[in-house]
């Protein structure tokens, strides 16, 4: 079941990659290329999950830095003006709840990488934290924040 379903997110990416290329509208190719690499990303979450043990806890830790280097190895094109770091205390999770912390991150790591750094570069920092029985688990940047007003770049982005 498991390799079915990682089979059939291959397929709907490589559709929507051939879609992509067919396309005459720019802005319609970026749309495709972003489905593109969300289905990929939900791939590597799911397979990520799949070859760590089938039900057993998953070390959050260790996943998290490589779904995150997994995330910039595939969005992120110049490493030297953009950033993603991941910092874990020790502790382990269901399978099921690391995929939807994985979900949920890739989403935020995304909308960073999307829209706080308009003129490019910037850090981004995924921050989970364990405190006896609670947790935190943080994405932050330091990129311009929610403001419509935004200066635009010297090259006119």
């Amino acid at each position: 079941m498991q390799h079915r379903f990682a089979n059939s997110l291959q397929i709907i990416a490589s559709i929507l990659m051939l879609k992509a290329w067919a396309a005459q509208s720019e802005e319609t190719r970026r749309h495709l290329e972003d489905a593109h690499h969300r289905v990929l990303l939900v791939a590597t979450v799911q397979r990520e999950l799949y070859t760590s043990g089938h039900r057993e806890p998953i070390e959050l830790g260790p996943y998290l830095s490589r779904l995150c280097n997994t995330l910039s190895a595939s969005m992120i094109y110049d490493s030297r003006l953009t950033s993603l770091k991941v910092e874990a205390d020790a502790g382990t999770m269901s399978p099921d709840a690391a995929m939807n912390i994985g979900l949920i991150i890739t989403e935020l790591v995304i909308n960073a990488l999307k829209h706080a750094f308009p003129c490019g570069g910037g850090r981004i920092l995924v921050k989970y934290a364990v405190d006896a029985a609670n947790w935190r688990l943080s994405v932050s940047d330091n990129g311009v924040g929610p403001n419509d007003s935004v200066t635009p770049c010297a090259d006119g982005r």
